[in-house]
C-alpha cells in the first residue's frame, strides 16, 4: 500500500458565515471535529492547516487536535493556495516520503470515513493519477494528488487552490453528490439534515 497523507484545509476567515464556522455545532460537535474524527477513525493522523481562527480553534475544548499535525498558515488571506502551500511544505519536511496527499475541507462534514476510504482505495489503485470529487456540477476537493505534483502544489498561488492542476493534467472524478456540500452560511447547516 502506498503511504498517503491527509491534509485538512481549515484556515479561512469564513466571512460569509459571520464567525469561525469550523466551530459551528453539527449534531453536538464542531464541524471541524467531524472531519478530524473521520480521518482518525481510519487510523490516520491528518495535517491540519489553520489560519484566521487558529487560536480560537486550538483553545476550544470541543476540538481534539492531539492527533493532528498543526500547520499554521500566516498568509491565509492569500486564499486556499496559501494553505495548500504551507501544508505541503510541512509534509515535505517529513523524513519518510509520502506517495501522495488527499486534501479535505474543514467545512465538508458530510465527507465521512466511507468516502475517504473510497478515495484512498482508488488512489492506491491508480497512484500516478489525480483523483478528485464531483458534486453540484463541479469537480474539486476532496482530491488526491500523487507525489509527482508536490512541487506544483507548494508553488500554488491565488484562491483557486489546486483546481488549476485538475484542469491542466486531467483527473479521475468520484461522484460524491449525495454527501458533499460546502458550509458557507449558517443556513447551509440546515440543508445537511434535509
Amino acid at each position: 500500500m502506498p503511504t498517503i497523507d491527509i491534509i485538512i484545509l481549515a484556515a479561512g476567515a469564513a466571512t460569509r458565515f459571520g464567525s469561525a464556522k469550523q466551530l459551528a455545532d453539527i449534531s453536538g460537535r464542531p464541524m471541524l471535529q467531524h472531519v478530524i474524527e473521520s480521518v482518525i477513525s481510519l487510523g490516520l493522523c491528518p495535517y491540519l492547516a489553520l489560519g484566521a481562527h487558529e487560536e480560537t480553534i486550538l483553545s476550544s475544548p470541543k476540538v481534539r487536535t492531539d492527533k493532528c499535525q498543526i500547520v499554521s498558515v500566516p498568509n491565509w488571506q492569500s486564499g486556499m493556495s496559501a494553505s495548500i502551500s504551507c501544508a505541503m511544505q510541512a509534509l515535505k519536511g517529513r523524513s519518510e516520503l509520502s506517495d501522495g496527499v488527499i486534501f479535505l475541507l474543514g467545512d465538508q462534514p458530510g465527507f465521512g470515513p466511507h468516502e475517504i476510504q473510497k478515495m484512498l482505495q482508488l488512489a492506491a489503485e491508480e497512484p500516478c493519477r489525480i483523483v478528485c470529487s464531483r458534486y453540484l456540477n463541479t469537480v474539486g476537493v476532496p482530491a488526491f494528488f500523487p507525489r509527482a505534483y508536490f512541487d506544483e502544489l507548494i508553488n500554488l498561488q491565488g484562491d483557486r487552490g489546486a483546481k488549476s492542476l485538475l484542469l491542466a493534467y486531467g483527473y479521475h472524478a468520484l461522484d460524491f453528490t449525495g454527501c458533499l456540500q460546502d458550509i458557507d452560511r449558517p443556513e447551509d447547516i440546515n440543508r445537511l439534515f434535509e
